[in-house]
């Protein structure tokens, strides 16, 4: 089979690996060759050798100019990192985190590059639990009231910054493309959407899923209009396939993933059905495309496989790692992040 990405580029995979004796941390390794077959086990930075503090380096799914955003568990400690070069950058604290321990917790949901302002950006959202007196805090910068608010950090102005809009938050994989993150998201079980936030002029609009899934919900069970009596479980997530947003939708029952690109940001009508893939008994949930349109999955016996659209094969890459600890990005090669801020 040819399962491949452009010569010039990497695939970063990390994961949580299933071993006869589980471990706490997480892999990371370098994947190349025509079909992956070259398999290299990198070491994390030293700010994010795994201890009992570290005990899961979190990599988002997004890799800009061979820049990979790592964080720690609770996704409070976060760097960026260009694997190649070796060239780290650590994230300054916000003033958020100045606050007295089990205050505030933080969820990472975006990274990239914002192409107006020549700038890459992260964006998370800041849990607030309770506020105490600390002379450290400027108080400014927070709610008014203990409410869950977000904030963006930018490279070159190496700072952050509260955001005063609301998002809904992710129930699923976050992406990047052309300069904006997305994540689905949902307000009650039958309003899934997704949600786009551009980077450049940090606002956010919303794309409802396509006409022919509009009851569904991720990992509900749902009934098939040709019979009211058969009910497939659907599962659906975000990936870029092609240069597009896209959406791979499971069901269950079947074992066949149907696969969506959308047309237009914003545009429920503007979803094309492109595949329909399968049936493909024992796989588990894609986790992310290539350059070509290779579709990577988990497969139930959680080894990560590659499945290749032309050809309609599966392969497997010879790495197992958990189901909601397996996350890659796609790299070019020798890129450096030195003088962003110039």
């Amino acid at each position: 089979m040819h399962c491949s990405l452009y010569n010039d580029t990497y695939l970063f995979l990390n994961i949580k690996e299933i071993l006869p004796h589980p471990q706490e941390g997480s892999e990371l390794y370098l994947l190349s060759g025509d079909k992956f077959e070259n398999r290299v086990n990198l070491k994390w930075p030293v700010s994010f050798q795994q201890d009992e503090v570290y005990s899961y380096t979190n990599m988002l799914d997004s890799g800009i100019n061979d820049v990979l955003c790592l964080s720690d568990r609770d996704h409070e400690f976060v760097a960026l990192w260009n694997p190649a070069t070796k060239e780290l950058e650590t994230v300054p604290s916000s003033s958020a985190q100045f606050l007295p321990f089990n205050t505030v917790w933080f969820h990472l949901h975006g990274y990239g590059y914002d192409p107006v302002n020549d700038d890459y950006k992260i964006i998370r959202r800041v849990y607030v639990n309770q506020y105490k007196p600390n002379d450290n805090v400027d108080w400014n910068y927070l709610p008014t009231t203990p409410q869950p608010f977000w904030e963006i950090y930018s490279v070159r102005s190496h700072s952050w910054k509260r955001l005063d809009l609301y998002m809904p938050i992710d129930i699923g994989r976050k992406v990047y493309l052309n300069g904006m993150c997305h994540w689905w998201a949902n307000t009650n079980v039958a309003d899934a959407y997704m949600v786009s936030f551009n980077l450049s002029n940090e606002n956010f609009f919303t794309t409802h899923l396509p006409l022919d899934m509009q009851d569904s919900y991720p990992n509900e069970w749902v009934k098939i209009e040709t019979d009211p009596d058969e009910w497939v479980k659907r599962y659906f997530d975000l990936v870029v396939l092609n240069g597009f947003v896209a959406m791979i939708s499971k069901h269950v029952k079947t074992s066949s993933f149907h696969i969506y690109v959308l047309g237009e940001l914003g545009v429920r009508e503007s979803w094309t059905k492109l595949f329909i893939v399968g049936p493909l008994p024992g796989v588990e949930r894609p986790i992310g495309a290539g350059k070509k349109g290779d579709i990577f999955f988990l497969k139930n016996d959680n080894e990560v496989a590659c499945f290749d659209l032309n050809t309609q094969t599966i392969e497997d890459l010879g790495v197992k790692g958990e189901p909601f600890f397996c996350h890659f990005a796609i790299c070019k090669k020798n890129l450096s992040f030195i003088g962003i801020r110039n």
